[in-house]
């Protein structure tokens, strides 16, 4: 891979580049199935978002306006489980999942990850204690008979209007994090941004255990936009962050990426942040991000 970018702890890399040099082993992808929604209707946009781990794979359709159980409700949202049968060839849909408090313009679905027996799923536009698109992410857990049921709701401790939590999700294990981009932090840094940590306990409740911030944090970055975590590390979003990792070279909107660590106190501290080699004005770096063992791009 071309321009491969280490993180000064050597714990993480950044692919910075988009295209993949081919070579006598490289190896091709084909399409296996294409999966629609049993229940597909106009402008659900299923496939807003998407994701997979092992045999199941969860696909979100936002805009959804239909549960058996609740009646018709415009742009309540919904998520989709898939699993994949013996063969190893087909994808089944297992299960349509909604909200417990599945509202009008919700936009359950808006954001999905799964992890193990674990998915979570944004709404970001949910009115969470009543304010306005605060947002809220819930938890579903996979039992031994194969359904999903809802655990937890999860809301940031600081919520408040237009926080947009859960534009962002990601799940590992028992650690999930939750993007909130348009959080404000105080009244000087509007849309600064912020992202939620959350862990389950052993009661299997999910507990707020950090809110993360840009140490150099300013208004309208929109940390938070995007989120992924793996083990003890975590990066995030700022597409509309404006500097360098110097703080220096403004460039409007370029973007950037920050990486943190948790340490043995479960405290997650700031690594360093990222931005592109080749940075530019209006470029959004890292508008979307993914992680996992020690790679992220």
């Amino acid at each position: 891979m071309k321009n491969l970018k280490k993180i000064k702890t050597g714990l993480l890399a950044v692919i910075v580049c988009t295209v993949l040099q081919t070579n006598a082993t490289a190896q091709n992808f084909n399409e296996i199935i294409k999966s629609v929604a049993s229940d597909r209707a106009t402008g659900d946009q299923f496939g807003y978002s998407v994701d997979i781990d092992g045999n199941y794979a969860i696909v979100g359709a936002p805009y959804d306006d239909f549960s058996p159980f609740l009646g018709a409700g415009k742009d309540r949202g919904a998520a989709y489980l898939f699993v994949k049968d013996s063969n190893s060839i087909n994808w089944i849909q297992q299960q349509k999942i909604i909200a417990s408090d599945w509202n009008t313009g919700d936009l359950f679905g808006f954001s999905v990850s799964i992890s193990g027996n674990r998915a979570i799923v944004g709404a970001y536009k949910e009115d969470a204690n009543e304010f306005s698109n605060n947002g809220a992410a819930y938890i579903f857990e996979r039992n031994a008979n194969e359904n999903w049921s809802q655990v937890n709701k999860l809301i940031a401790s600081d919520a408040n209007t237009n926080d947009n939590f859960g534009y962002s999700v990601a799940i590992d294990d028992d650690y999930a994090i939750v993007g909130a981009y348009g959080e404000d932090g105080d009244t000087l840094l509007n849309g600064a941004g912020a992202a939620y940590i959350f862990k389950r306990d052993s009661n299997i409740i999910w507990i707020q255990q950090q809110k993360i911030v840009a140490p150099d944090r300013a208004q309208g970055d929109a940390f938070g936009v995007s989120v992924s975590i793996s083990d003890s590390l975590v990066v995030v979003g700022a597409p509309y962050e404006d500097h360098d990792e110097a703080g220096i070279n403004f460039l409007r909107n370029t973007g950037s990426v920050y990486a943190f660590k948790r340490n043995g106190n479960e405290n997650w501290q700031p690594l360093n942040k990222i931005v592109s080699d080749d940075r530019t004005a209006y470029d959004q770096f890292g508008n979307s991000v993914d992680l996992k063992n020690g790679y992220a791009i």
